[in-house]
């Protein structure tokens, strides 16, 4: 499967090399069905042996050659645009990282300021919780007073009882001797 592959620098005298200098075309135009072809059926180390020539691509001759509508040669770049690019997305980066720095810190003055309402919340809560034990103890002690006044009544009203039912069968008790006993 080893194909026999030409860039467009070469290609006019490889193809002079293999076929001879009389049959050989003067400019080989190949269509990008023909190029896919070949470099999709040519082995890697043809393709690596390209490389070492000096094309960029197998399928086309890299940035020296621009022909077919193929993009323009890449300028060499100086170190100052090198340097303003770097700073430039340095400068987006930073404001990148000031706005998320920024979101943060609201982030986290929202949530303080929520649990500081939360902590009035709960405040006033515990306060009210506190005003109701407090008015329940309160409450209890008078209900105790409540009941320890009832118990000193009835027991008032059971011994005045007592002391009734006493009296009551000892003058049944008399009549009784009278009217029988006598």
């Amino acid at each position: 499967m080893n194909k026999i592959f030409v860039s467009r620098s070469s290609e006019t005298s490889e193809a002079k090399k293999l076929i001879g200098p009389e049959q050989a075309p003067s400019e080989p135009k190949l269509s990008v069905k023909s190029k896919l072809y070949l470099v999709s059926h040519t082995s890697t180390e043809a393709i690596a042996a390209h490389v070492k020539r000096g094309s960029a691509s197998p399928n086309h001759g890299g940035d020296s050659h621009i022909q077919n509508g193929y993009p323009e040669p890449m300028n060499d770049i100086t170190r100052e645009e090198l340097n303003a690019k770097l700073e430039a997305i340095e400068v987006k980066m930073d404001a990148r990282v000031q706005a998320v720095s920024a979101k943060i810190d609201s982030f986290l003055s929202a949530q303080v300021e929520r649990d500081k309402a939360w902590e009035k919340i709960s405040e006033a809560r515990f306060d009210r919780i506190e005003k109701d034990v407090s008015s329940i103890k309160a409450e209890s002690k008078k209900v105790a007073e409540d009941i320890n006044g009832l118990k000193v009544t009835m027991a008032k009203y059971l011994g005045a009882a007592i002391v009734i039912g006493a009296v009551a069968s000892a003058i049944l008790g008399a009549a009784a001797k009278n009217l029988l006993g006598s």
